[in-house]
């Protein structure tokens, strides 16, 4: 009775091993396909970095028409709305031109594109208007209220808050200490850098 006990023990052991070992196979060959499965998506998805690269150029390549445009006089058109903006950086303009040049030119860019949709507008939609960081906006913000005062008014609002006011009428009639707007974006931009 002894062996066929043992015996009978033996043989369950050898059925259990045999499943258990099924599994393993089983587990193995799912993990096989699963790969499979993966090196295919790999190559069917193209490089993600390269299309967000290409997206930045194209952006790039249109706000460089838009200078060109705009230094011959040309109209441009006007800026897509906000939340389409591309987050690359605005393509800095080559050649022997100072950054003063480099500032009006990136100011009349803005006062361009206020003009076509004139209104009240945060420095952190300007800043993502054009595609640029927060000390580089104020500065450029700063610039264009100079060569165009008669059209655009920065004011604060509580908690410090910045606006830029562009009307086509004028902006005579918009009330706030100007100086002190000035002093403190001063502040912010060196505060940044």
């Amino acid at each position: 009775m002894n062996n066929r006990h043992m015996l009978q023990h033996v043989k369950d052991r050898i059925s259990s091993e045999k499943e258990a070992l099924k599994k393993q196979i089983a587990f193995l060959e799912d993990l096989e396909s699963a790969l499979e499965m993966v090196e295919d998506l790999q190559r069917k998805v193209p490089d993600i970095h390269g299309l967000a690269k290409l997206i930045d150029r194209v952006d790039q390549i249109g706000r460089d028409v838009d200078m060109m445009k705009l230094r011959r006089g040309e109209p441009i058109a006007p800026p897509p709305p906000p939340m389409l903006v591309s987050t690359s950086p605005v393509a800095r303009v080559g050649g022997k031109r100072g950054p003063k040049s480099r500032l009006d030119g990136h100011a009349r860019l803005l006062l361009s594109m206020l003009s076509k949709a004139p209104g009240v507008y945060t420095v952190e939609d300007i800043t993502e208007m054009l595609s640029m960081g927060k000390p580089a906006a104020i500065r450029i913000i700063r610039r264009a209220a100079e060569l165009d005062p008669d059209h655009v008014k920065i004011t604060t609002g509580s908690r410090r808050k910045i606006f830029v006011h562009y009307h086509p009428e004028g902006v005579r009639d918009i009330h706030d200490n100007i100086d002190q707007v000035k002093l403190e974006l001063m502040e912010m931009a060196s505060g940044m850098r």
